[in-house]
Formats: structure tokens, sequence, C-alpha cells
């Protein structure tokens, strides 16, 4: 890949083929959920999810139709 700037878009693609991406200086994955609940209630985010990472969240779910749950891969 080469260094030109990833789009956002791009980025949600990415998390929701299963790779990872960095955004505000973190790296983030992305989980897929099949349910009606409200994942804000049990991401593990809190203070994190605000501005773009929130943005970025909603651009998952609205790419694929499902909800997503963006968290920080243990290395």
């Amino acid at each position: 890949m080469s260094k030109k700037e990833t789009t956002f878009h791009e980025m949600a693609v990415r998390l929701c083929e299963g790779g990872a991406v960095e955004i505000n200086g973190l790296v983030v994955k992305a989980k897929k959920y099949k349910t009606d609940i409200m994942l804000c209630d049990i991401c593990d985010m809190d203070c994190l999810c605000h501005g773009i990472i929130s943005d970025l969240c909603s651009e998952c779910d609205s790419y694929d139709g499902f909800q997503h749950i963006l968290y920080l891969p243990k290395r």
C-alpha cells in the first residue's frame, strides 16, 4: 500500500474485512454483531469513543449493515 492517505471509507472496509487500522494514534479492530441491543452500552472504548472514532464505528455499520464495536487489539 502506498503512503497516500487512506480514506475514511477505506478504513471501514478494512475493519469490516477483519483488518486493523490506525486512527488518532490508536490501532483498532472491529467486531461485528447481529443483535438489536445498543452496543455502545457494552463497548469498552469508553472515553476513546468520540469524534472520528465514533464516526468510524458508524461508517462500519453503514458499510455492511451490521452493528460493530471497535476495540484495541491485544499485542
